[in-house]
């Protein structure tokens, strides 16, 4: 019998800036890594430009479980969403005190929580 890995969840306070991911390609330790909505919940692509989410601790196989530092977050957490959301999308804060999907015009910066993983329930996993 194999043993069934759950994909990302939230991780506990002592361990700071890990997080388990998963690559749409190969990587090696040291590499820097963008996160990447196509590649699924908690998934990540190469960085190819100055944007770097993360850096290769442990690195693996594509679609394999790998272990990054996340830069500039400290860690990730679950918040209700006024509607459901999906990995790579971002949310802000409403009036409400909830968190809904942030509409970004083309070429703009996008300033709300970065999505690892939406949930059919108005939740999401995100990076503060």
């Amino acid at each position: 019998m194999g043993v069934i890995f759950n994909r990302g969840g939230i991780i506990p306070e002592s361990y700071g800036l890990s997080l388990t991911v998963y690559p749409k390609t190969d990587v090696v330790e040291g590499q820097p890594v963008v996160f990447d909505a196509a590649a699924g919940d908690y998934g990540v692509s190469l960085a190819v430009d100055a944007k770097v989410d993360g850096i290769v601790k442990v690195g693996g196989k594509a679609g394999d479980p790998v272990s990054i530092y996340v830069i500039g977050k400290t860690r990730n957490v679950k918040v209700a969403t006024a509607a459901v959301v999906a990995a790579g999308d971002t949310v802000v804060s409403n009036a409400d005190g909830v968190f809904e999907k942030e509409t970004v015009a083309e070429g703009g910066t996008a300033l709300g929580l970065l999505v690892l993983k939406g949930n059919a329930d108005k939740t999401a996993e995100v990076l503060i």
